[in-house]
């Protein structure tokens, strides 16, 4: 069962993969980049990779942040 966070993020873009949605509840979650580096064992860098092309995906502005986003969903 997809919980209403996932079904809004997937109607604002439809292509984003099953990593990023779990980045993103990561995020929703509150964790640092740290800590989902250490939970998807990947580097601090690649998760920072990988929020800015949540970012692209979603169609967000430059200054508009990721967090908040998801915050607001």
């Amino acid at each position: 069962m997809e919980s209403n966070f996932f079904k809004k993020l997937k109607l604002v873009s439809g292509n984003v993969t099953v990593d990023n949605l779990k980045i993103c509840a990561y995020i929703k979650m509150g964790l640092t980049n740290k800590q989902i580096a250490q939970l998807q064992n990947v580097t601090d860098r690649a998760v920072i990779i990988s929020r800015n092309r949540i970012k692209k995906r979603l169609k967000l502005d430059e200054k508009e942040g990721l967090s908040h986003f998801i915050g607001s969903l």
